[in-house]
């Protein structure tokens, strides 16, 4: 998601190799841009890698560009049945109560049938889908390759965990 880079800029390149996947798209995302239609591209991607700036927002009538919102996020992943849908949210606040927040942020999406899990960190992400089996497979998978601590997970409670 960019939203203040100049998106043809050799940064993105070194960024689509660093990552090893190509850009979904290179559209800057403004606060006149046509949400529905900007996120369009992704619902053909498989597995989907979204950072916005500042992070994941529920609620909110007014669509800042630095924001995915909770809708959009539900919208992504329901179109992408058999995927996971990864987003960086940086708009927790510090400290225990992160993992309240994110905790929050599950369970009103467990509301719309997404499953899923947080990484609470200075870089939190949280991982959705709507195939349990999936979205577990991928926690157990992150904490095994990346030997992050588990303490630092917040898991969906409905969750086979």
């Amino acid at each position: 998601m960019f939203t203040d880079i100049d998106p043809d800029s050799a940064v993105v390149d070194h960024f689509e190799k660093f990552l090893g996947v190509p850009m979904v798209s290179r559209e800057v995302l403004q606060a006149d841009t046509d949400r529905v239609a900007y996120f369009d591209a992704c619902r053909i991607a498989g597995h989907l890698f979204l950072d916005p700036t500042t992070g994941l927002r529920l609620s909110g009538t007014k669509k800042n560009p630095r924001y995915l919102y909770g809708d959009e996020l539900v919208r992504l992943a329901s179109d992408r049945p058999r995927h996971l849908t990864m987003t960086f949210d940086q708009s927790l606040s510090r400290g225990s109560d992160a993992k309240r927040q994110v905790g929050q942020k599950l369970s009103q999406l467990t509301e719309h049938g997404l499953l899923g899990f947080a990484y609470v960190s200075h870089a939190s992400f949280i991982v959705v889908g709507l195939d349990g089996g999936l979205v577990d497979r991928a926690r157990e998978t992150l904490l095994l390759r990346s030997q992050l601590p588990s303490s630092r997970l917040v898991l969906a409670s409905v969750l086979n965990v």
